[in-house]
């Protein structure tokens, strides 16, 4: 049987910028731990991954492709709302996440979403507050899996 796979979009900015740091510890410390103890493939997103030709065509297939998509709100950016958006238009699995402190777009604050603490000016969370968003995140996709 195969591993259930797990694409993430997030704002990723450039290396060592305060987006990738923070975008990275998101995937390392709250998604990947919720996600990989379900039965998931390491969760990735498409900078972990080796597209072959546009990088857009890549994320569309990844998109239409995962058996979960993860979206992070942080900064609202584009891209991921975007990306959001296809997938939700396409009625695929999708669970949400977003700093506490991020006030969503009326479209979006609708939408079944995990909260976590912001990570501004820090630089990573405590073990009750990781616990809290890992299983808020295992919640939404539980639900997903009994629901196929």
């Amino acid at each position: 049987m195969s591993r259930k796979t797990c694409f993430v979009v997030s704002p990723i900015g450039d290396d060592k910028s305060g987006a990738r740091r923070n975008a990275d510890y998101v995937l390392k410390n709250l998604i990947r731990p919720a996600l990989t103890k379900l039965g998931y493939s390491v969760p990735a997103r498409i900078d972990q991954l080796e597209p072959v030709g546009s990088i857009t065509d890549a994320i569309i297939s990844q998109l239409e492709r995962a058996d979960l998509v993860v979206a992070d709100l942080a900064g609202l950016n584009p891209n991921v709302m975007f990306e959001m958006g296809i997938r939700e238009a396409w009625a695929k699995p999708l669970i949400p996440i977003a700093p506490n402190d991020l006030k969503l777009p009326f479209d979006v604050a609708g939408v079944s979403t995990v909260f976590y603490p912001s990570l501004e000016g820090r630089t990573k969370l405590n073990a009750r507050q990781k616990k809290k968003v890992v299983e808020g995140i295992q919640l939404q996709a539980k639900q997903f899996q009994s629901g196929e």
